[in-house]
């Protein structure tokens, strides 16, 4: 029997959707043996297991639920499951981190830091040491989340763009935001861990002579985001002078309609005048 129908809990929602092929596979998985693994609900939506739900569904397969226990952090228990199964970029990971936090349990007391089951908002600090990243990367994965147009956003996501790239094309106006990432091509790279400064700076030591090869690989990637970096510096002036641009147009549009006016204007005072004298005229004649 299926179960009621559910919508997707936004927390899960946060995390990149599921390819085609991986989708084919899930369903032919269902298909083949069913549902293993219950789905988990929270606050009536689905938390855990969308994709499992969605191919239940789809085939009018049985979909058992269950709901998360009261006493887990939902943001903990979907970071958890979801990275346990994904391969993710540090920049993936990173905005993931940032997104779910952001969201807050609307029931749990945030008022005095004392109460049982109070919630606060966790520092980047704390953020960074959560994702495994630095906390750089997680100030620009936050700066996404709060400025990011939904085009930027979905290209973090999806791993098409580093935090870093996101986060300079961010700083735009956010109507421009998806011109600029169309423009600088970024939607054609793809995200690299080289982005996201380590959490801990180390010195190279006699350890480190094998791993030369791998720093040399990602100086060169390092290299390669610096000049995908200025085209995307290069799209925001070009973005900047057409609106420049546009505006210069707007003004002389707004001028010209003016002297029109103002020209009408005089017609009809012309015209006025005219049948003025025209009636003196006939007046004198009669």
């Amino acid at each position: 029997m299926m179960p009621g129908t559910f919508e997707q809990h936004e927390l899960s929602a946060a995390f990149p959707a599921m390819s085609d092929e991986a989708r084919l596979a899930l369903r032919d998985s269902v298909e083949d043996i069913g549902i293993q693994n219950a789905v988990v609900l929270f606050e009536g939506k689905v938390i855990d297991g969308w994709h499992r739900y969605c191919a239940a569904r789809e085939l009018g397969a049985n979909c058992p639920t269950v709901e998360l226990p009261a006493d887990v952090d939902p943001r903990a228990f979907v970071l958890a499951q979801n990275r346990a199964r994904r391969h993710l970029t540090a920049s993936q990971v990173a905005f993931v981190v940032a997104a779910v936090h952001e969201w807050v349990p609307a029931h749990r007391p945030v008022a005095d830091k004392s109460a049982p089951g109070a919630d606060f908002p966790k520092t980047a600090p704390e953020l960074a040491e959560i994702a495994g990243v630095g906390v750089r990367t997680i100030e620009r994965a936050k700066a996404i989340v709060r400025d990011g147009a939904p085009e930027v956003q979905a290209a973090v996501q999806s791993g098409e763009v580093s935090v870093k790239q996101a986060a300079e094309i961010v700083k735009c106006p956010k109507p421009d935001q998806a011109a600029v990432l169309k423009a600088a091509g970024a939607l054609k790279g793809k995200a690299r861990t080289s982005d996201d400064e380590p959490q801990q700076e180390r010195a190279i030591d006699a350890e480190d002579v094998p791993q030369a090869a791998d720093l040399a690989r990602e100086l060169a990637e390092a290299v390669a985001d610096n000049e995908s970096m200025s085209r995307v510096f290069e799209a925001n002036d070009q973005v900047a002078a057409a609106m420049a641009e546009a505006k210069r147009f707007r003004e002389e549009n707004r001028v010209l309609n003016e002297r029109i006016h103002g020209l009408q204007n005089e017609v009809n005072a012309a015209r006025r005048q005219a049948k003025y004298w025209q009636r003196r005229a006939e007046g004198g004649a009669a």
